[in-house]
C-alpha cells in the first residue's frame, strides 16, 4: 500500500553543539508530533540522533508540518536547518502507530536513499509523489522558499519574521511591535514577506492536487 512518508536530517549537525542541538531538535519533533497527531499515522520518530523518519496521513499535512519546522529551526536563538524528503510508496509491514520503527517496505528505502544522496549536495527539499505534477510544483516551489529565506538575518531579522510568519500585515506588526508603519512596510518589502506566504500558499495548493 502507499503511504506518505516523510523524513529528515539536520544539515551539517557536526558544526553545533550536540547536547543542545539535539534538545532542540527532540523539542521540535515533539512539538509537531503533538500539534499533528491526528494527521500522523506513525509519528516522527528520531531515528539516528539527528535524523527523523514518519508516515503522514496526506501531502497537505506533510506541508504543514515542514512548514512548522521551518519556523522553529529559524525562530532559535542558533538556528539551524533541516534537510527533507517527503515520499510516496509502498510500505508492506502494518505501520507502527506508536513509533516509526519496525517498518518495511520499498518507500521507506527509497526515501533513505533520496535523503542518504541529498547529503552530498545542496539539497533540501525533495518531494517524490505519485502525482508527478505536484511534486514538480512543491519542489519548485522550495526553491522559490530558499531563494527568499537566504536574504533573512536569523539574529537582526528574527522577531520581526516572527510576526511577519503569523501575519503578513505591515500595519499589525508596526502596532503590535510599536514600529512606524513606513519602516514596517519597508522591512515587510526587503524580507519578501508577501512572496513568502505566496510561495507557502502555492505548495497548500499543490499538496491538495496529490490526491
Amino acid at each position: 500500500m502507499q503511504h506518505i512518508i516523510l523524513m529528515a536530517d539536520i544539515v551539517q549537525s557536526h558544526l553545533y553543539d550536540q547536547s543542545d542541538l539535539m534538545q532542540v531538535f527532540r523539542q521540535a519533533v515533539q512539538h509537531v508530533n503533538r500539534q499533528f497527531e491526528a494527521h500522523l499515522l506513525s509519528p516522527l520518530t528520531i531515528t539516528l540522533g539527528d535524523e527523523f523518519q514518519g508516515v503522514v496521513r496526506d501531502v497537505s499535512a506533510a506541508v504543514a508540518i515542514i512548514w512548522s519546522l521551518e519556523t522553529a529551526t529559524f525562530l532559535q536563538k542558533k538556528p539551524f536547518e533541516l534537510r527533507y524528503v517527503l515520499h510516496e510508496g509502498p510500505i508492506d509491514t502494518p505501520i507502527n502507530r506508536h513509533i516509526a520503527y519496525e517498518m518495511l517496505g520499498l518507500g521507506l528505502t527509497e526515501a533513505r536513499a533520496f535523503l542518504n544522496e541529498m547529503k552530498g549536495n545542496s539539497q533540501r527539499f525533495r518531494v517524490n509523489l505519485q502525482q508527478t505534477q505536484a511534486s514538480a510544483l512543491l519542489n519548485e516551489a522550495f526553491v522559490i522558499y530558499l531563494a527568499i529565506k537566504r536574504g533573512w538575518n536569523p539574529e537582526k531579522d528574527r522577531e520581526l519574521l516572527q510576526v511577519f510568519f503569523q501575519n503578513p500585515d505591515y500595519k499589525a506588526a508596526a502596532v503590535g511591535l510599536g514600529k512606524s508603519r513606513s519602516l514596517m512596510w519597508k522591512r515587510a518589502k526587503s524580507l519578501q514577506i508577501d512572496a513568502y506566504h505566496a510561495v507557502k500558499s502555492i505548495t497548500y495548493v499543490a499538496a491538495g492536487m496529490a490526491f
